[in-house]
């Protein structure tokens, strides 16, 4: 809400209706006992963010773009003056 930061206090008042989405179970048991490095961690992650786009393709009822988002880019391109390159 970032209400210290609005000049208004947020509307509670009436309720707002939301729709909550939850998906199955994402298998990670292979991972389990393997060393905790970044392979593992790009892996388990990879799998949660395949299983977050298709349930929000199904909300959105469009097809998410081919390539992810990746933050890491921006915040470098941001870095080194080529953010609107």
């Amino acid at each position: 809400i970032m209400w210290p930061y609005r000049d208004k206090l947020p509307k509670l008042l009436p309720p707002k209706k939301i729709h909550i989405t939850a998906g199955s179970a994402i298998q990670l048991d292979d991972l389990r006992g393997k060393p905790i490095i970044s392979d593992t961690l790009r892996e388990a992650t990879d799998r949660l963010m395949n299983v977050i786009t298709a349930l929000l393709e199904g909300i959105r009822g469009e097809q998410a773009p081919q390539e992810r988002f990746d933050s890491r880019m921006m915040r470098s391109a941001r870095y080194h003056g080529r953010a609107n390159q």
